[in-house]
């Protein structure tokens, strides 16, 4: 039976200026249809200055003023699923990228990508949990240890985590059973995929209920589902990016309210609540705006992309948070915004290059410590981000969706052709707890044609606009 996959990713209307950005996108090498720069998943900044950023086709060199491109695969066409996951550097200033067709290792200095390794690494069925082997083609995190060993996290489903090193691999297995592999497997999602080391070896990656901290040398592993700090309870629901800073201190996402901070030195946690974001758009501020990507600059300031459209920069000094927003799209005036995808780097100049979907990159080149905040046309009705699978039999979604209850007499919902043109009205569907403002709206979507969408809640001013697709 035929499926049909709603994708919804909410994206908010707001007036900012664009004079301290850049933007790289499409235009910029038209003579090739394999060098299209779209989902801009991984940013990194060489040592000679130069600035490569993975995307869907490959891998995108910008270098004193100039841009070339080399496709992940030559011999196939640019498809999803030979698309760039992350990418680290080692210390001769190479890459190894990670792609859902395996690891590759692109030269720098010779421009040029070799698939280095589709092996067979050891791991459980998710389903039976018997063992069996399974080939390491879908690469969901990669990270560099001190020593110049390589890590590799593989299928969502492996148990274990394998390391190259002198041309061997060698797997360590972390978890021992069922209960275990359920909440402390390696997350496998792009995005929520994420693995780092600290400097001694030892590694922490993100696991789907929890964060896990994995010591080689010893086999000794920490399992963190949920902590107690500062007398608040905190827990790791697909916890998001971990950072290790060079002062040695390690950042990581928890619930929806916290960034955390933990100082190995001491074993001291410390909890940033994300409220202390000047200028985060209320409605935002109650759902998630989970960190995405992490990088520092030269004085060693943490710099964050937070879902659905922010860039923040952490002083290291005043301990303080600053933030600027995204530019709008080039699709603004139909009421879709420029969001966030996983790439982020700081380059030599101190310009923050900020991945984005659809949008290619832009580059920050402004100091967020003089920045002046954009005032924010908030909207005062907005969708829930979320991703769902409708019913394959009633072909029917449900959408979490918020209106101020001062709007009742205005409020509308549609759901409208990327031209504009309003397909669906479905206002009526929607059950809205007027004393708070929440509700959802369901509606059936089986005699819809494929293709993209605009599902808009609107208060009869402002808007707010997720993204539908909509494949058979």
């Amino acid at each position: 039976m035929k499926s049909i996959l709603i994708l919804f990713l909410t994206l908010i209307l707001s007036n900012i200026s664009s004079a301290q950005w850049l933007q790289y996108d499409k235009t910029v090498i038209p003579s090739d249809s394999l060098k299209t720069m779209h989902n801009a998943k991984a940013i990194v900044t060489l040592s000679n200055g130069d600035v490569i950023c993975g995307f869907q086709q490959g891998i995108f060199n910008y270098s004193n003023g100039l841009w070339d491109a080399y496709p992940i695969e030559p011999q196939y066409p640019p498809s999803y699923v030979g698309s760039v996951v992350t990418m680290v550097k080692d210390s001769y200033d190479n890459l190894w990228v990670a792609t859902s067709y395996g690891l590759k290792h692109y030269d720098t200095k010779l421009r040029k990508m070799t698939n280095y390794y589709n092996g067979k690494s050891w791991a459980y069925d998710s389903s039976t949990f018997s063992g069996n082997n399974y080939e390491y083609y879908m690469v969901k995190s990669i990270a560099m240890d001190s020593s110049g060993g390589l890590w590799l996290t593989g299928m969502s489903n492996a148990t274990a985590i394998s390391r190259l090193y002198d041309g061997k691999w060698t797997s360590y297995t972390i978890l021992k059973d069922a209960k275990e592999f359920s909440i402390y497997a390696p997350a496998g999602e792009v995005g929520s995929a994420s693995m780092e080391i600290e400097k001694n070896g030892t590694i922490w990656y993100v696991a789907y209920g929890g964060i896990v901290r994995f010591d080689p040398k010893t086999g000794n592993r920490t399992l963190f589902d949920t902590l107690r700090i500062d007398n608040k309870v905190i827990s790791f629901p697909r916890a998001g990016k971990i950072h290790i800073a060079r002062d040695g201190k390690i950042w990581m996402n928890a619930q929806l309210d916290y960034i955390l901070n933990f100082d190995p030195k001491d074993s001291v946690w410390t909890v940033l609540d994300r409220k202390e974001i000047p200028s985060i758009r209320p409605d935002d501020a109650e759902r998630s705006i989970f960190v995405t990507s992490a990088a520092e600059d030269n004085q060693g300031n943490l710099w964050v992309t937070m879902h659905p459209d922010y860039l923040a920069k952490y002083n290291k000094s005043t301990k303080k948070w600053l933030k600027v927003q995204l530019p709008p799209g080039r699709y603004a005036d139909q009421g879709v915004g420029n969001f966030l995808e996983y790439g982020l780097t700081v380059d030599k100049k101190g310009q923050v290059w900020v991945g984005t979907r659809g949008e290619g990159v832009v580059v920050y080149t402004g100091d967020a410590s003089s920045v002046e905040e954009p005032k924010l046309d908030n909207a005062l009705a907005h969708t829930w981000i979320f991703s769902v699978v409708p019913n394959p039999v009633s072909k029917s979604a449900k959408v979490g969706i918020f209106a101020d209850p001062q709007f009742q007499s205005s409020f509308h919902v549609g759901l409208y052709s990327m031209l504009g043109t309003e397909v669906l009205d479905v206002t009526k569907e929607a059950q809205i707890d007027w004393d708070t403002g929440r509700g959802n709206v369901e509606f059936n979507v089986g005699h819809i044609a494929e293709g993209m969408y605009l599902l808009r809640v609107s208060n009869g001013g402002d808007n707010s606009v997720s993204l539908l697709t909509v494949a058979r």
